[in-house]
């Protein structure tokens, strides 16, 4: 996951099939159409319309999830996007921005070999990682991997609402920023990944928690 910690790191070499994505169907699918909060219900009725009040629409791989009562979307500069760019976008609690809630995707895909490391992980049964394991995915923890930026806390593979997906725990080191991060395989590859992810300083981590899993267990797939 990149914006606002990862910077902290130099960014990683990337292997040479590295190429943004051009599968103009895929991003628009994924990206494009990622910028609606739903806060309208003049096209839908209903019970329907009162759960997709201040509800994420169409974002990558999410078809939505309900943000949590009183949560904002970042001011727009932290909210970025574009074709074949990593692109960011985050929900903070009214009045503080140091606890995000947010989409991340890397615009980049990993190497082949990295894509196919993750994919298999993904479709053995859910379970806590081995250091070996870790060691084989490096390409998609990016920083997460390196113990000198980041304090790994726990990795597993876990059914999330009926998709397998990896999810991390652990704190960057210069920031003391933790971290609860979903890793999600978005074209059936491991190659191209999309991060769900909620953040904030250890002194507030534990206060915003539940109500950020909250949203996330209300994530429906596309």
């Amino acid at each position: 996951m990149a914006f606002p910690d990862h910077p902290e790191s130099p960014e990683p070499a990337q292997a040479p099939d590295n190429q943004p994505l051009n599968d103009e169907t895929l991003l628009a699918q994924l990206y494009e159409a990622g910028n609606a909060v739903v806060t309208d219900d003049s096209t839908q009725s209903g019970e329907a319309a009162r759960k997709q009040r201040n509800a994420i629409a169409e974002q990558g791989q999410v078809a939505s999830m309900d943000l949590p009562e009183g949560w904002t979307e970042a001011a727009a500069e932290h909210s970025k996007f574009g074709i074949g760019s990593r692109s960011m976008r985050e929900f903070h609690p009214d009045g503080n921005s140091e606890v995000k809630l947010g989409f991340f995707y890397r615009g980049l895909k990993i190497s082949s070999e990295g894509g196919q490391a993750f994919r298999s992980l993904l479709q053995s049964s859910p379970h806590q990682l081995s250091t070996e394991e870790i060691a084989t995915i490096r390409e998609t923890l990016q920083e997460a991997a390196n113990p000198e930026y980041f304090s790994l806390q726990s990795a597993k593979t876990e059914q999330w609402n009926g998709k397998q997906v990896l999810i991390v725990r652990g704190v960057y080191k210069k920031s003391q920023n933790e971290i609860y991060d979903i890793f999600v395989d978005t074209d059936g590859t491991g190659q191209s990944i999309q991060e769900i992810f909620y953040q904030a300083p250890k002194d507030q981590y534990l206060r915003f928690l539940n109500n950020a899993k909250s949203a996330m267990k209300s994530i429906i797939w596309r």
